[in-house]
């Protein structure tokens, strides 16, 4: 229904080892991190200066008592160092315009296993900027690729607002 069940999902499905692309102050890594026991997690941010060393100051001490690596790259760049196949899931949240989206899909979904989940969210349009970037890119990449992309719910009364948006995932068949 929403990415704190998405959380849950992979705990069931018994993974182990995944990544965030985008994690800004931590947030969504430490429900991972709390749904999944255990869980490696590669936690990956460019960062930079005023706020954004704000949030990367509040995700390292967040992710501190969690088996997390992070490293200040940006996506593509990051993905570079993973071995191909060494994930059993990911998790991008990082840019959000059609060009980045589709090359964290490009760089990404060849580091998740068969059988593991690539995933993201943010898959709606922009109320203020009418932004259809992850939509576009998502559907496309899926399409081209045969993938079947599933989509978690829009849920407006959630608290949580990065929890409300749709999520998108699909399973890494080939």
């Amino acid at each position: 229904k929403n990415r704190v069940e998405m959380a849950d999902y992979f705990r069931e499905l018994g993974f182990k080892k995944g990544a965030e692309v985008g994690v800004f102050a931590g947030y969504y890594s430490q429900v991972l991190c709390e749904a999944i026991p255990g869980l490696e997690l590669l936690c990956v941010d460019p960062w930079g200066w005023g706020k954004y060393q704000q949030a990367e100051d509040e995700a390292r001490i967040r992710l501190a008592k969690y088996n997390t690596t992070i490293v200040k790259k940006f996506s593509v760049e990051a993905a570079l160092e993973v071995p191909d196949e060494s994930l059993d899931f990911v998790y991008i949240d990082a840019a959000h315009d059609h060009k980045n989206v589709m090359q964290d899909l490009m760089a990404w979904t060849p580091k998740v296993r068969i059988g593991g989940i690539v995933s993201g969210d943010d898959f709606y349009k922009f109320p203020r900027k009418g932004n259809t970037g992850v939509m576009t890119a998502v559907t496309e990449f899926t399409s081209d690729n045969r993938y079947d992309l599933e989509l978690t719910q829009w849920n407006e009364d959630n608290p949580v607002r990065d929890d409300r948006q749709p999520n998108f995932y699909f399973v890494k068949e080939h």
